[in-house]
């Protein structure tokens, strides 16, 4: 049998002791888990183009970038946002049409490959370089000045106060907004002149997104919402705003395109909604699959979370159109009556009137939801061997101004049915 000696004793407990502190104590305190990390996005430059400069956040000492304002009550940004419900949207900004990679277990054999002699690239001819740029252009500087607004909110917030539930919210609102940028990002397609522009945009947008996530998860595991590693970033990606807005400025100069949207706007066409119709300046396009969904520009977008909108897609003021097969013989009525159960989600009824899109006849639906001060217009109108619903959704301060630039859709709108 072994034993200790009396001398030995102490020096077994101090050891015990140590090792306690060093293992966290009793491990009554279960470790706090740690959010996965947002996985590190790289995108790639196009070959042969110079890249437009941007710099990098890194774990650098802190700066104080932070704009200074003069606010007579900070305790005005306290909210009771719920920090647990605290998340981050996704920023996408590449075409969801890229070729996906196969999936399987069935053996492919690999194809010998065949040398294929180079050939130089066809040169575009300015006018078609300048005309591409014009409609390109005038969509980065939408994105440009939202992204300019959108943050600069974040970085007056910053400057007011430090609650931990206001500076949560504005994160889980401007993540939302940059989501939406980085979508009209992937579905715009761009000239070959201006790859390095739209490389520089989406770095930028994730580089934000990347930021955003940071200091989620600083919330969120330390009750904190700052250090200086993401002050330093947070100034770097600011500066980066106006890098793009340069490489923009610039493009236009050496091509000779518009770089504003012309006030006719924007031209919207889908095959597979079998739909077409001109935006008012200023919209976006944000989804374009089964739908086809428009955000509007800031002046129509109400500040704080409530401009989101009560949807399942948080796009704020937004226009969306779908179409739906019909069984022979359908008619107006048979469509109304079918999306009538459908309608009591919108809200409170506040009208309906009759309406003509592309020569067919429509009916309008308008809803109010008091809770949420959101009101909802549903049009609908049935062509050929289709039923097409358009959805529009606006705060109700706005509501005016958003049916006045509801019409301009639909008288431009044509059906192919």
């Amino acid at each position: 049998m072994l034993s200790f000696g009396a001398r030995s004793l102490p020096a077994v407990v101090a050891l015990a002791l140590m090792l306690a502190v060093a293992c966290g104590g009793s491990g009554s305190e279960a470790p706090v888990p740690t959010p996965p990390t947002t996985p590190e996005l790289f995108v790639a430059g196009p070959t042969g183009t110079s890249q437009p400069s941007i710099e990098t956040p890194s774990s650098v000492s802190a700066v104080d970038a932070t704009p200074t304002i003069e606010v007579a009550s900070p305790a005005a940004d306290h909210t009771s946002f719920d920090i647990e419900s605290l998340s981050i949207a996704a920023c996408n900004t590449f075409s969801s049409d890229a070729p996906l990679p196969a999936f399987g277990t069935v053996p492919v054999p690999t194809p010998t490959p065949v040398p294929t002699p180079v050939v130089a690239p066809t040169p575009r001819s300015a006018d078609v370089s300048r005309q591409d740029l014009s409609e390109y252009l005038p969509v980065m500087s939408l994105i440009a000045d939202a992204i300019s607004v959108i943050t600069g909110e974040t970085e007056a917030l910053w400057a007011r106060t430090d609650h931990l539930a206001s500076r949560a919210e504005q994160l889980f609102i401007e993540s939302r907004r940059v989501a939406a940028l980085c979508n009209t990002l992937s579905l715009t397609p761009t000239p070959p002149e201006a790859k390095a522009a739209r490389t520089l945009a989406s770095l930028l947008l994730i580089q934000r997104r990347e930021w955003a996530a940071d200091v989620a998860e600083l919330i969120r595991g330390s009750g904190q919402s700052s250090d200086p590693a993401l002050e330093a970033a947070r100034a770097v990606i600011t500066a980066n705003v106006t890098a793009f807005q340069d490489e923009i400025a610039s493009l236009a100069a050496d091509y000779g395109a518009v770089a504003q949207m012309p006030s006719l706007g924007l031209k919207v066409t889908s095959e597979r909604v079998r739909v077409a119709f001109t935006a008012p300046a200023g919209w976006l396009l944000v989804r374009s699959d089964s739908r086809i969904t428009l955000t509007a520009p800031l002046d129509l977008q109400a500040p704080g979370i409530r401009g989101l909108g009560p949807g399942r897609e948080p796009f704020g003021t937004s226009i969306g159109v779908r179409r739906v097969r019909s069984v022979p013989g359908w008619t107006l009525a048979d469509a109304n009556q079918q999306i009538a159960s459908l309608l009591g989600t919108f809200g409170a009824p506040i009208g309906a009137e009759d309406i003509e899109i592309d020569g067919n006849a429509g009916t309008l639906h308008r809803f109010i939801d008091e809770t949420t001060d959101w009101e909802t217009g549903f049009a609908v109108s049935v062509a050929g061997d289709y039923s097409f619903f358009i959805e529009t959704g606006c705060p109700t301060e706005l509501a005016s101004e958003c049916r006045s630039r509801l019409f301009e859709i639909l008288e431009s709108m044509s059906l192919d049915g």
